[in-house]
Order: C-alpha cells, then structure tokens, then sequence
C-alpha cells in the first residue's frame, strides 16, 4: 500500500473502483469530481466491494465488502490514502454503510432481504457499540445526523411500507407508512408488479418523506415522534396504469431528493 499523500487541493473528492478484468486485484482511487481523472495511488481492496461513504469531517472513508465474503469494512486515511484499518464484523456480506456523526458509523450486513444485522460502530476503533436484527427488503437508506433511515417492504408481495430508523445509539425503530406501498411478487409467472418508493430525508427538521410509487402521494414522517402525514399531490398529465404483460414485470420506481428550503426532487419510472 502507498502512503503518497492525496493532494490537498482536491476539493470534495470522489472515489472510483478500478476493476481488473480476471476479477482480482481491485483498487480504489481518489478522482478528481471536474476531469473525473485518478489525483491518488490505487488502494488494494476487496474482489467485490458493495460501496462506502465519507466520515463527516472528509478525512476518512470506509468501504463495505460486498455478496463475495465476510463482512468486513476497510477504513481509510483520505489525506495519506491508505488503510487504516480492517474492521470484522461478523457473518458474511455485503456491507451497507452510514456514517452520521464523526464518531459513530452504521453498518447492515447481509443481502437487502430476510434476516439482516445493524450495528453501530464507534469509529476509528471500529468497537461495536450496539448489535440489532430486522427482517424485510431494504429498498432504500438516508443517512441523517440522528442514525440511519430504511425503506423497509414485506419480504414477499407488496404490502404497507415500513421506515425503520437505526439512531447512533442503536436504538432501531419501526414506523409504518399504511397507505403507501412497496415491495413485488416478480417472481410470478404471468407477470408481477413492483413497487419501489422514493425516500429521502429533512436532515434539519428530523423528517423523512416517502413519496408513493404510482399514486400521487407523499408521507411525511416524523422520526422522533413516528407521527405520519399524508399529503395528496395533483397530477400533471396521463397516467398508465401498471399492468404487467405475460412474463414481465409492471415495474413503478422513485427516486426522492432533499434540496432544502422545503423543496424535494423526485424522478422515476414505470416499466
């Protein structure tokens, strides 16, 4: 591993994984967010790494295993880009991280359905504070300084959405969202439907929105108090109804973002 510095110009860097063709030998770099181009040594890491996030402050990252191994989770030194440590956490991968407050890092180990662990970290040691288990499809995550908030679905079918929120003191709470759905039997062989909302977060006001994919409508969540408000919105154009053809799938995705000044983006699909 090389302990050549990164350099200190780069501002908000982004980290790419350079993959080897024979599927050994992976690196991760840091590149530059304009040209897109490598600003540091290639790191050694994992044949199949899931994906990390940045410490609060920048200085650090961490990068979670992926479906092919344990669950461990590399940490990295942003400025000297090299490792720092190798946490185990137990159990086998992927490994979905969060990274709320300087000292405490989230993790989820285990594929995004049926039993999953969360633990929190305290960071850099990496001692595992808190140990908790949930069942259910992981459709989506939103990082908050308060912990971590989960899109959660029936493991099967489509049913009421749940949001848990996983706070840094590892204390995991479930809400439920009644009238939106999520989840899919696309594994039907007349077709199926599936039902992915949009979730995004309120850092400031401690507030997630979940907005319906299909129906016009939002869910406002309160994450202290678990109060949920329905907003109904008006609709702009035709809409198709999902309707799977013989053999596929009548697909409904969003995608939610929080840009501040009560204003959220939503984007999606219907296939």
């Amino acid at each position: 591993e090389s302990a050549r510095s990164a350099p200190e110009s780069v501002q908000s860097p982004l980290v790419r994984l350079f993959e080897r063709p024979d599927g050994h030998g992976d690196r991760l770099a840091l590149i530059d967010p304009q040209s897109l181009r490598p600003v540091s040594p290639s790191l050694p890491t994992f044949v199949d790494g899931l994906g990390g996030t940045f410490s609060p402050d920048g200085r650090l990252f961490a990068y979670g295993n992926g479906f092919d191994g344990r669950a461990l989770v590399q940490l990295i030194d942003v400025q000297r880009w090299s490792t720092r440590a190798r946490l185990s956490l137990g159990g086998d991968g992927p490994v979905a991280l969060a990274w709320p407050t300087q000292d405490r890092l989230i993790a989820v180990t285990g594929e995004a359905f049926g039993r999953q662990r969360l633990l929190v970290l305290a960071t850099p040691d990496g001692q595992v504070l808190a140990r908790r288990t949930f069942r259910g499809r992981r459709l989506a995550d939103a990082a908050t300084p308060l912990g971590l908030v989960m899109l959660v679905a029936p493991d099967r079918g489509i049913g009421p959405a749940r949001i848990l929120h996983a706070g840094v003191d590892g204390e995991l709470r479930t809400i439920e969202v009644a009238r939106i759905r999520a989840g899919g039997n696309e594994g039907r062989r007349r077709g199926g439907r599936f039902r992915a909302p949009g979730l995004t977060v309120d850092p400031d006001a401690g507030a997630a929105y979940l907005v319906a994919a299909g129906p016009m409508l939002v869910a406002r969540i309160d994450l202290a108090s678990g109060a949920v408000e329905y907003h109904e919105l008006e609709a702009v154009g035709p809409a198709r109804p999902a309707v799977a053809a013989k053999g596929s799938v009548a697909a409904w995705l969003r995608h939610a973002s929080w840009l501040g000044d009560g204003r959220i983006a939503v984007t999606g699909l219907y296939e």
